[in-house]
């Protein structure tokens, strides 16, 4: 199973910078390479396929990794996605509600802040990193198996809606 990587518009967030990205990165690349597993790096929508494929290629040439595997999507399916995913790494995604429906364990960083954090924190849905060595290690640990899912009930992070209201809601589209 391979590693998913969710992007996040970096430029959108004030207090991120590409070199974060950059170390991120070099991480996900480093963990994949050495027990030769795929990085699927999914693009958010508002981000572009070629800034990940041109970071990735010179981050290679710059950390000498010759041999990745790397694949790239955007759009679509993401739920066959995660049927083959070992983890996932995001940060301030409502993907995770998608990790947390096929049982794949999230890691994130435990050093940015988002606006619901405290309240994943307090289920343990995410293994948070607290340092670039951590992420490395969980990352890992995710990849062979030694990350438990979050197997709790996911009645807490969805909004209470009856179905009629969905199919009103849905009919007034």
């Amino acid at each position: 199973k391979h590693v998913l990587f969710l992007t996040t518009p970096y430029g959108m967030q004030p207090f991120l910078n590409e070199l974060d990205l950059d170390e991120i990165l070099t991480i996900l690349l480093s963990v994949t390479t050495s027990v030769t597993r795929k990085l699927v790096v999914r693009v958010h929508p508002l981000e572009s396929v070629g800034f990940y494929k041109n970071k990735i290629e010179v981050l290679c040439r710059k950390n000498s990794f010759d041999t990745v595997n790397v694949s790239y999507s955007q759009g679509g399916d993401l739920d066959t996605i995660l049927q083959k995913s070992s983890v996932a790494v995001i940060y301030s995604s409502t993907a995770f509600l998608d990790c947390l429906r096929h049982s794949v364990p999230i890691v994130s960083f435990g050093w940015h802040d988002f606006s619901y954090k405290k309240n994943l924190e307090r289920y343990q849905v995410f293994y948070f990193a607290e340092n670039l060595q951590q992420l490395h290690s969980l990352v890992n640990d995710g990849v062979v198996g030694l990350l438990a899912p979050f197997r709790g009930n996911l009645v807490p992070f969805l909004a209470e809606n009856s179905e009629q209201r969905l199919c009103d809601h849905l009919a007034g589209l």
